[in-house]
């Protein structure tokens, strides 16, 4: 029975023992005066708060506007800036000394001998590079080309172009020119255009292109000059912007950027740019959302690629043009307000945004003086209530000091799904003790009947590398709970956190415990149907470094007899997704002895390579691994030399086959013996490894149900967590 204060006939006296009658007396008169601040304090927080937000939104409604006016003049200087470089390619395509040496290097093309060195020599291309020459003399063009109409480039400022062909992408520009006439495409990467040239993913271009065409409107090619979008497209673009944080540009359908951000050095430290002075946001950038706030150190999960677009790229690149008021993150996860265009006739958009914090400094004094305001309500109100403070906390200390039959409670280390952990001591022997408490929601009679017969299957078992039970019972509230051993040490897990890799030598005397542990286990026909790193301890037991303690015996299930049903059995996998063997996953019922073999080979995979077996994102990819992937080696996985025996023994024990397995945990240990024999994991090292790692060794006591990743999958009457990261089952506490 749990022995809580609700069951004390004599808690009120001893309560009022401990504090003077007076004080409760001072309560019940100044309850009026607690329920008149009360009143008073949310009425002032309240209009306050409709103050504020009604000055919030006055502000963001003119920053709002501000904002569409910057992106209206944008959007009319753009469009300017485009028409200007149409008109200017269209003189330069018309001009007759361009005409007519295009003509003469696309006439002298159409000889199957010409080569690049053939165009290159031709007196037409040393005088149309002279020509052209006028294009650099301003900072926003870098140079020309000259395409024939099969997309075969005649000429350009520079040699290495000249004779290649256009692309797939080059082809789309030169087919779009000949079919609506002058435009500027979007920035790209240099070279990206034409097959077989370096590309730069450092020096973005942008084509302005035009036909060039002879006397009767016959395009004969096309005239591309080259454009630096660092320059005036840029310029235009990043004129207007807002403060100290105010950030506009321009990007394409895929959200990906095309102009230069004010944040370039930012954005190399949070990593969203290679750290290198070449380095620049156009075309190397995408307008995602990290899902926090980069700049204050959030790790988001996934690829760069996997995570969505931002509100506002999301709405500008179906076509919507629009502004957010109640704010967003931008690409570096800083919550901004922002105003976006899309301009369908150009495909690209165009976003003005500034930082929420930003925009709202001017109603920050006001903020501050009603948060004054409202902290001094509360110090008043707490004075008053300081009493019923030390009364809260003499009833905590009362209910931290319940009882459950012959144990006390002393702490709660843990806790998950399906139950809680708490550090408990015997009332005579003072022994530390864990013990388990089923939640309500797992307390119905068949679900207590299926654990009880587990917790008696459990404690039949006395190998000392399994976790000893001690006790079970169900509490006169109808809890079920189990007493087991209190272990201090490291699962596996943190082993591998610690060490990556561990010797073969020490693989081997791990495994060699763990296998003495399941050959006691497979005797009296239970399956544990859950050894994974986070089931398994490494303790310093009794001054015995490295003793090895296989926990958490809560899923094994009683083979059946004579075709019979498992008591326990039920219609869903139990288990982790990355240990559970590949019959298991085709037919949850089949479990037998080597589905734990096939579990310890995964735990002896991870040792030997501080990797995971399979790698997915989801349970469905980590089991379609399981049953379809190839089993690598691990000596063809792991940094350090593997015995072949062993290396061969954990192959074998990873079979998809069963029958290709292990058939019994025996004949695992006796290949271990004769491995001990030649690889031997001495005491010593044992003790000098425990002794460097002292600081080091500090696991969280908890239960790996409160450890486990928030993923899970949904096999039937059950939910398991996909995969476990963390801490050991039981309590679990350093020496």
């Amino acid at each position: 029975m749990i022995d809580t204060p609700g069951n004390r006939p004599d808690q009120a006296g001893f309560l009022e023992r401990l504090l003077p009658r007076r004080r409760f007396a001072v309560l019940r008169q100044n309850k009026k005066l607690v329920f008149f601040i009360f009143c008073m304090g949310s009425f002032l927080a309240l209009l306050g708060f409709a103050t504020h937000n009604a000055i919030e939104t006055a502000l963001k409604q003119v920053l709002a506007e501000y904002l569409n006016a910057v992106l209206e003049a944008d959007v009319a200087a753009l469009q300017m800036w485009f028409e200007e470089e149409e008109q200017e390619v269209r003189r330069w395509a018309a001009h007759p000394a361009v005409v007519e040496r295009v003509a003469a290097l696309s006439m002298l093309a159409t000889d199957r001998t010409t080569t690049s060195d053939t165009l290159l020599a031709d007196s037409a291309q040393q005088e149309l590079r002279r020509f052209l020459s006028l294009i650099h003399e301003d900072e926003n063009h870098v140079g020309f080309q000259v395409y024939d109409r099969t997309g075969l480039i005649l000429a350009a400022h520079d040699d290495p172009p000249v004779g290649r062909r256009l692309n797939g992408e080059g082809m789309a520009l030169l087919g779009k020119v000949f079919e609506k006439g002058p435009f500027v495409s979007h920035p790209l990467h240099t070279g990206s255009h034409v097959s077989g040239q370096v590309v730069d993913v450092n020096r973005p271009v942008m084509l302005s292109l035009a036909a060039v065409e002879t006397d009767d409107e016959q395009p004969i090619g096309a005239i591309a000059l080259l454009i630096n979008p660092e320059q005036e497209f840029t310029r235009i673009i990043s004129i207007a912007r807002v403060g100290a944080t105010g950030n506009t540009y321009a990007f394409n359908r895929n959200g990906v950027i095309l102009s230069d951000s004010r944040f370039e050095e930012q954005l190399k430290e949070i990593g969203l740019l290679p750290n290198t002075n070449q380095s620049q946001s156009i075309l190397n950038l995408e307008i995602r959302d990290p899902g926090g706030d980069l700049t204050r150190g959030f790790q988001p999960d996934g690829l760069p690629a996997a995570r969505p677009l931002t509100a506002m790229a999301a709405s500008a690149t179906s076509g919507q043009n629009g502004y957010n008021l109640e704010g967003y993150r931008d690409f570096r996860g800083v919550p901004v307000l922002g105003a976006w265009r899309w301009l369908p006739d150009y495909d690209l958009g165009l976003a003005a945004e500034v930082s929420i914090q930003e925009a709202l400094d001017a109603i920050r004094p006001l903020t501050y003086s009603f948060r004054i305001l409202f902290w001094l309500l509360v110090l008043v109100m707490l004075g008053i209530l300081v009493t019923n403070a030390i009364i809260s906390r003499l009833r905590r200390d009362i209910r931290a000091s319940q009882r459950i039959d012959k144990y006390t409670l002393e702490r709660k280390i843990g806790g998950g799904g399906m139950g809680e952990v708490y550090l408990a001591r015997h009332a005579l022997l003072r022994r530390a003790t864990a013990i388990k408490l089923l939640h309500t929601d797992q307390s119905d009679t068949t679900t207590l009947e299926r654990f009880e017969r587990e917790v008696q299957l459990t404690s039949q078992l006395a190998h000392p590398n399994t976790i000893e039970i001690y006790d079970h019972g169900v509490t006169d509230e109808g809890i079920f709970y189990y007493v087991m051993e209190y272990l201090h040490g490291i699962t596996l897990a943190r082993l591998l956190e610690l060490q990556g890799e561990v010797p073969p030598d020490r693989v081997i005397h791990i495994l060699r415990q763990v296998c003495g542990s399941l050959r006691e286990a497979h005797a009296h026909q239970l399956i544990h149907r859950d050894i994974k790193p986070l089931n398994i301890m490494l303790c310093d037991l009794g001054g015995e470094p490295d003793f090895v303690k296989v926990l958490d015996f809560g899923l094994v299930k009683e083979l059946a007899i004579d075709g019979e049903p498992a008591v326990t059995s039920t219609n869903v996998i139990n288990g982790t997704p990355l240990y559970i063997a590949p019959e298991r996953l085709r037919d949850p019922t089949r479990v037998d002895a080597r589905t734990d073999i096939y579990s310890l080979g995964v735990v002896a995979f991870n040792l030997l390579t501080a990797q995971e077996l399979f790698e997915g994102a989801t349970a469905m990819e980590l089991s379609q691994a399981t049953l379809a992937s190839p089993v690598p080696r691990p000596s063809s996985v792991a940094q350090q030399p593997i015995p072949a025996q062993l290396d061969e023994l954990v192959v074998r024990c990873l079979a998809k086959n069963p029958d290709d397995r292990p058939q019994r945990v025996d004949q695992i240990i006796d290949e271990l013996e004769q491995l001990r024999l030649e690889h031997p994991w001495s005491r010593a090292a044992a003790v000098e490894w425990w002794q460097r790692h002292a600081d080091q060794i500090d696991p969280a006591p908890g239960d790996p149900e409160a450890q486990a990743d928030p993923r899970e999958v949904d096999t039937g009457a059950r939910t398991l967590p996909v995969m476990q990261q963390g801490r050991p089952a039981v309590g679990v506490e350093r020496p």
